[in-house]
């Protein structure tokens, strides 16, 4: 077994483990709760069988008693539990693909399951000072304590829950009775009017559906984003029916009230009447797809899209070298073609000959993470003839202005991750010819807020990431990190000074989007 697979296995023990400390934290404290209630009851002689009614320095209060015996055993299990629920956690965001929309929420849940373990672990320690020193300021502090990390399992629970059944599971339930009863009703299109799939249904699918059932993302195991996803071998899972509207589940799926639990799309603005009545005569048309399914002619400023093919016997070796180097390289869905490798945690040893071990993804490679290795300008051009790469990381490498012109060749390049980079405004202008850049980011380099707004001017669909916004009086800090250590917290000049990044929770949050914290920048 590769450490891919490994890590992979591991951080899918995360919702078998994650049971446990809910379990256990929120039993600990109803313990604590049924026993001080219990006491609080008794107003007689102390029971001479129970030790905790002898010491006489114990306050009747049932705070300051000390713990019971029986719920410490639960804190001590659940602490580890907790622990370990973190980390495969952990390990299971940095592994498997996650859809954008799931960023900010996955960030939270994985913050807030490392707090709760980390509350379990004190109350632990402190539930063990209280039963040795029988003193009732820890038998206090450990019991708020407690209360603090079963409270937190709920909240950390509830994010967990959010990346599976969406943010509006746990209240959709309470939606008004109107809202309920809403039923939307299609827009009549002209007689005799036609649809074309590409100009017209393409873009409503790609917007409102592709997010959460396409290539990073299938929920239900659902895909929409290709003829082949929806009209698949198995005709009995096809949710659109051609030529049959009224037995299309996506069409139903897309007109129910907002309030019932199938609705589509989930946690979001309902279809317009005209979105849907052009589904559903694309549908009554006989949900004609191009093959490619996106336009078939260039519009102006691009290039048409190359037919791309995939030889699932070089994508699996390609992997298999991958993996052997030490990269992580998978497929973003067990099911699907589109494959994610990152060189990332390889570090410096990693160098312009490493892209080699990438041949055979030509068709198949959508994302590449190349942060913080050796590779140079003259290596990008080993990445011409990856048709399908639309997002890649070069953060905190040596690549200049002079690759940008060999990246220019990647015709679905839509992320461009240059944090931390030689480039310059005369790099950052080259990217205006790039087809589908749609967003680069430039925190720590050369580049100024007067050649990004340059770029944007010349293309509008660009949007270029400087870094956290700063009051209009400040001069925004250009060139090396170091400029920017002088004037946050102690804790990132520390980090600074010993040439690593800070790991403040607010830094690493930042840092994940190319961002700086600003509240570090407005300390």
């Amino acid at each position: 077994m590769t450490m891919d697979l490994l890590f992979r296995f591991l951080g899918r023990l995360h919702p078998l483990v994650v049971h446990f400390p809910i379990a256990l934290l929120i039993s600990a404290l109803a313990i604590e709760m049924a026993v001080a209630s219990w006491r609080g009851l008794r107003r007689s002689e102390p029971d001479p069988r129970d030790p905790d009614e002898q010491s006489p320095d114990v306050a009747r209060d049932a705070a300051s008693r000390p713990p019971v015996r029986a719920a410490v055993v639960c804190v001590l299990i659940g602490a580890v539990s907790a622990g370990a629920a973190a980390w495969f956690g952990w390990i299971n965001a940095a592994v498997e693909p996650h859809g954008a929309s799931a960023a900010e929420t996955i960030e939270i849940h994985r913050w807030t399951g490392v707090a709760t373990a980390g509350l379990a672990a004190l109350a632990l320690v402190v539930a063990v000072a209280a039963s040795a020193t029988r003193l009732g300021v820890f038998a206090r502090v450990y019991r708020f304590v407690l209360l603090m990390a079963a409270l937190l399992v709920g909240v950390t629970g509830h994010f967990g829950a959010s990346l599976v059944y969406g943010p509006t599971y746990l209240t959709e339930i309470f939606g008004s009775e109107e809202e309920s009863g809403e039923v939307f009703v299609a827009a009549p299109l002209p007689p005799g009017a036609t649809v074309d799939f590409v100009s017209q249904v393409w873009p409503i699918l790609e917007e409102r559906c592709v997010e959460c059932h396409g290539p990073t993302r299938a929920r239900g195991r659902l895909r929409l984003d290709s003829p082949g996803r929806v009209f698949g071998a198995d005709e009995s899972r096809w949710v659109v029916r051609p030529g049959d509207p009224e037995a299309s589940e996506l069409l139903r799926r897309i007109t129910l009230p907002p309030g019932d639990e199938e609705f589509m799309p989930k946690e979001r603005e309902p279809l317009s009447s005209e979105q849907i009545g052009l589904i559903r005569l694309w549908i009554a048309e006989g949900a004609h797809w191009p093959a490619a399914g996106v336009p078939t002619e260039p519009t102006a400023g691009e290039t048409a899209s190359p037919v791309i093919t995939v030889d699932a016997v070089a994508v699996e070796a390609a992997i298999a070298r991958l993996r052997g180097r030490g990269a992580h390289a998978a497929r973003i869905a067990a099911d699907a073609p589109e494959v994610e490798v990152s060189f990332a945690q390889l570090g410096a040893g990693v160098t312009d000959d490493d892209l080699a071990l990438l041949r055979g993804l030509e068709g198949s490679l959508v994302w590449l993470n190349l942060a913080g290795t050796s590779v140079t300008d003259a290596g990008m051009s080993r990445l011409e003839g990856f048709a399908r790469l639309g997002r890649l990381q070069l953060q905190r490498t040596g690549v200049g202005d002079g690759a940008l012109e060999r990246l220019a060749r990647l015709p679905r390049l839509e992320t461009l991750n240059l944090y931390g980079t030689p480039v310059t405004d005369a790099g950052l202008a080259r990217l205006r010819s790039f087809p589908a850049l749609r967003r680069v980011y430039v925190w720590d380099t050369a580049v100024t807020r007067e050649g990004a707004r340059a770029l944007t001017g010349e293309n509008p669909a660009i949007e270029v990431v400087l870094g956290a916004e700063l009051p209009a009086d400040v001069e925004w800090p250009v060139g090396t990190a170091t400029a920017v250590a002088e004037r946050v917290p102690a804790c990132c000049a520390a980090a600074t000074a010993q040439g690593q990044e800070c790991d403040h929770p607010c830094c690493v949050a930042a840092r994940a989007v190319a961002r700086v914290c600003s509240d570090c920048l407005s300390d």
